[in-house]
């Protein structure tokens, strides 16, 4: 629930972050209640997954700002 709210404060101006937002809201949400509903192992590799791709892209998103505001 903590990354579906996340979403909502992470700002939206590039493609990545767009991306971000609605994958945590339209498909990291589902996947954690199939876990809980549907417990199988296939479920819970693809949200470790789904949440290690979306830290991916979170800590990318930020070095590129980052690198903007340095110059």
């Amino acid at each position: 629930m903590g990354f579906f709210l996340f979403a909502f404060v992470l700002p939206g101006d590039t493609f990545l972050e767009k991306l971000l937002k609605t994958s945590l809201w339209f498909g990291y949400l589902p996947i954690g209640i199939l876990v809980y509903t549907f417990p199988h192992p296939a479920f819970d590799l693809l949200r470790y997954l789904f949440m290690l791709a979306g830290l991916a892209i979170l800590g990318w998103n930020y070095f590129v700002r980052y690198r903007r505001t340095e110059r």
